[in-house]
């Protein structure tokens, strides 16, 4: 304007900008303003937008914008990622973002130390529950790295998250104590909550589980005569988390005809309760699986062997066991035994003892008959059956029962006469033994006169 006047000027007035600071106060300059951004996040970077107004009202056109990082310690990254069983885990970059006065040190750790460990990123990984990274203050700008691997423990714990927490040391003040927000860490579990039973006669064996919904077909099964008891091996493949149990009961699917016993609590026919932690989830605890014997002749039966399971631990809680088959073979056959069925005799009183070879289920009655001889050759012998009916009871199992054949000679000569017995079986309440196809018997009488023939003797009778 006109003499430098403002107030006579003309046109717009407008902010011309300098890259020169402006002059202190002193010198006629507004001097260094101060600025306050409150509510940032320690060691996050920042950009910040601002204008310049002067005292007429005027600003720039354009904000300017500055970054800049709020003081504290940067991890480029918000969480990681481990698996038990993976030795090289993930990396953690650490970064101070504004020079310090004096070295910092960041301590990293795990909200449980025993889940996390933590290595320097070098040619030799120590891996240990705490790691202390230290930025000097001369060469503050250069980024960190530190390995975070899982601890490869025997705890079934599932898919889990924890935080890999840091904490701050310094001779400055600014920095000493400053809050780093921790990491998450997510951990895959390589451990699996399943009960196994084993046939100690047997290699172990393995299989792919699906679960779809439907409870699986037993990998495992057994076969056993009634007289021969078999024993299972029973574990946890993972332990339980602290504090947690896990009971598992062995049962039998039928006590009539298989027991369990065995362990700290199995009696008589069972069941057979075990509990198991984290200290002995891996001692094969031994049961015992006891057919029921017995003298019956039985068809051959399949026996479950149920398993439950119970615990306050999630992953075990959920645990299905397929029923495991056990096969008893029976040892018993319905019959009769003869001491013999042929008989050579001469004339005179023969016995034959019988005895039952399986327990009946009901009374069985053994009925003897002759069998007539067309050619008439019975009438020079006989043939007497005592007693002509022999009948065994259910309890009479065991014991021996004994029929006589009686035969005779009628006093001529003949020759050998055999006879043809029938023996017929039946039974009431025993279809096995009523069905028993009936022996063949025969008794053959010996001749026991001399043959015919003339004899020539003087008067004393002396030939």
């Amino acid at each position: 304007g006109a003499g430098g006047a403002a107030a006579t000027s003309r046109g717009v007035l407008e902010y011309v900008g300098s890259d020169e600071p402006s002059p202190a106060a002193a010198a006629g300059g507004i001097g260094l303003q101060k600025l306050t951004v409150p509510d940032l996040r320690p060691g996050a970077p920042y950009d910040l937008y601002f204008s310049a107004w002067d005292r007429f009202g005027q600003r720039e056109t354009e904000a300017r914008s500055r970054r800049l990082s709020s003081l504290g310690v940067r991890t480029p990254s918000s969480s990681v990622a481990v698996a038990e069983g993976d030795v090289f885990g993930d990396v953690v970059a650490l970064r101070l973002t504004q020079p310090p006065t004096r070295d910092v040190a960041v301590t990293l750790t795990a909200s449980q130390p025993e889940q996390l460990l933590f290595a320097l990123e070098s040619d030799v990984l120590a891996f240990a529950e705490s790691l202390v990274v230290t930025f000097p203050k001369d060469d503050w700008s250069a980024p960190i790295e530190a390995k975070v691997r899982a601890v490869d423990d025997v705890v079934v714990e599932g898919p889990h998250a924890l935080r890999v927490e840091m904490a701050v040391a310094s001779g400055d003040a600014c920095y000493d104590g400053a809050a780093v927000e921790p990491l998450r860490a997510s951990v895959v579990d390589n451990d699996v909550a399943a009960v196994i039973i084993s046939d100690p006669r047997e290699a172990p064996q393995t299989r792919e589980m699906r679960c779809d919904g439907e409870v699986p077909e037993s990998v495992l099964s057994y076969s056993t005569t009634e007289d021969t008891a078999v024993d299972a091996l029973v574990w946890l493949a993972g332990a339980p988390s602290d504090g947690d149990d896990v009971t598992v009961t062995l049962r039998s699917g039928d006590a009539a005809w298989m027991a369990v016993t065995g362990g700290p609590t199995g009696g008589v026919g069972g069941p057979v309760t075990l509990t198991f932690n984290r200290t002995n989830y891996a001692t094969q605890v031994p049961v015992r699986l006891i057919p029921v014997y017995s003298d019956v002749a039985d068809p051959d039966r399949v026996v479950d062997l149920v398993v439950d399971v119970a615990s306050s631990s999630a992953p075990y809680a959920a645990i299905v066991v397929p029923d495991i088959p056990v096969t008893i073979v029976d040892l018993q056959t319905p019959g009769v035994a003869f001491s013999r069925t042929k008989i050579r005799e001469l004339a005179g009183a023969h016995v034959v003892t019988m005895r039952l070879e399986s327990e009946p289920r009901a009374n069985v009655v053994v009925d003897f008959a002759l069998i007539p001889d067309p050619g008439g050759s019975h009438a020079y012998a006989s043939l007497a059956i005592q007693p002509a009916s022999v009948t065994f009871r259910p309890e009479d199992y065991g014991t021996e029962k004994e029929v006589t054949f009686v035969t005779g000679d009628d006093g001529t000569y003949f020759g050998d006469v055999e006879f043809d017995v029938a023996v017929a079986f039946s039974s009431v309440g025993d279809a096995a033994y009523a069905n028993l196809p009936p022996p063949v018997l025969s008794v053959v009488v010996l001749e026991g006169d001399p043959e015919p023939a003339w004899i020539v003797a003087d008067v004393s009778g002396r030939e």
